[in-house]
């Protein structure tokens, strides 16, 4: 009896460890709070955040924010203006949930870019290539949205 109340001690007790060991959640930064609550279009691919982090996770008191709308392979990207207003919608949003957190860009001098950006296959080796649209960019001089569309794509 006792050998079996050991044996089912020692096979309990290293799932508990294991459970007690994993690290607790942190709560998203607030930047990664507006990326989750914007419903990517169906021309959308994902949006990923390209800010330098701390431990894999985005520092919450950053002045700078880089992100990425990677638009779907297949998809056709139409217009400058398109990719100017995708961009700078994501971007508002960001600046909206930064100021709901009590933040001030302008202020803060905050950095913000947000890249349009595809992947599609045709490079000359027949590998993936990324095309960069242009970019929406957050002025705290002026506390205003800019766009720079990219003019020299290889063609």
């Amino acid at each position: 009896m006792k050998k079996i109340a050991l044996a089912l001690l020692l096979f309990l007790l290293p799932a508990s460890w294991s459970l007690a060991a994993e690290p607790p959640r942190p709560a998203p930064s607030p930047v990664e709070r507006a990326v989750d609550a914007i419903t990517l279009k169906p021309n959308w691919d994902r949006i990923e955040l390209t800010t330098p982090s701390i431990n894999g996770r985005p520092d919450i008191k950053s002045t700078q924010y880089s992100l990425t709308l990677w638009y779907k392979p297949e998809a056709k990207v139409t217009s400058e203006a398109e990719v100017e207003a995708d961009t700078k919608l994501i971007a508002r949003a960001v600046l909206a949930e930064l100021v709901r957190q009590g933040r001030n860009p302008a202020e803060e001098r905050i950095r913000l870019f947000v890249y349009g950006r595809q992947q599609t296959r045709g490079g000359e080796t027949g590998g993936q290539v990324v095309r960069t649209f242009g970019n929406a960019m957050y002025d705290f001089n002026r506390d205003r949205l800019g766009f720079a569309p990219r003019y020299h794509q290889w063609r």
